[in-house]
């Protein structure tokens, strides 16, 4: 406990299970937290970034899925709207936010779960992983100079929010975390099993 003694956090889409167990995670080792809900809100977005005060942690937890295959007719729709609540989000958030963080703190994306047979029609969402995965290198980049560690976290098809919060901790607390930066790390499990066979 205590591992973020003075460090305020902003995290984003509180409303949900995986948003409410980072802040409570975040707050137990010592941050104070600052709960957004909607990132993918313009105005909300206008808003936060004028009243909100210095900070140190950024974390976005969109987290977008869709139960249906994408091999019908409206796959581009489905990959437009992949970009727009994973991608464009967490950029939109990152950019506006960034020039508010204090020297020496951290930004934590969230892309899309990672399904365990790459075969399942989720084209959307692997694309729109690897789009966070080029943001994070890039953001990391351009805020190196500040010292903003800036690092996405995939989780597994079969991650629950209580196993992935110590990796969204260790990734804040820059006294563990201060080498670590512009890296996608994968919370799967490792490989997943093959599939049994039909026959």
């Amino acid at each position: 406990m205590n591992r973020l003694p003075g460090i305020t956090a902003l995290v984003t889409d509180a409303d949900t299970d995986m948003g409410r167990v980072l802040a409570l995670a975040l707050a137990h080792e010592g941050a104070d937290v600052r709960l957004v809900h909607h990132i993918s809100d313009t105005e909300h977005l206008d808003r936060v970034s004028r009243d909100l005060g210095r900070f140190e942690v950024l974390v976005t937890n969109t987290a977008f899925e869709w139960q249906r295959g994408l091999d019908d007719t409206d796959d581009i729709a489905k990959l437009e709207r992949a970009f727009r609540m994973n991608v464009e989000a967490a950029f939109a958030f990152s950019e506006a936010l960034a020039t508010r963080m204090s020297d020496g703190g951290a930004i934590i994306l969230t892309a899309p779960k990672r399904h365990a047979q790459p075969a399942e029609p989720v084209r959307a969402l692997v694309a729109a992983s690897q789009a966070i995965s080029t943001l994070t290198a890039s953001l990391a980049e351009r805020l190196a100079g500040r010292r903003i560690r800036v690092n996405t976290v995939v989780p597994g098809e079969l991650a629950v929010p209580a196993t992935l919060a110590p990796i969204y901790v260790f990734l804040a607390a820059a006294a563990e975390s201060g080498l670590v930066s512009g890296i996608t790390l994968d919370a799967t499990g490792g490989p997943a099993p093959p599939l049994p066979s039909l026959k």
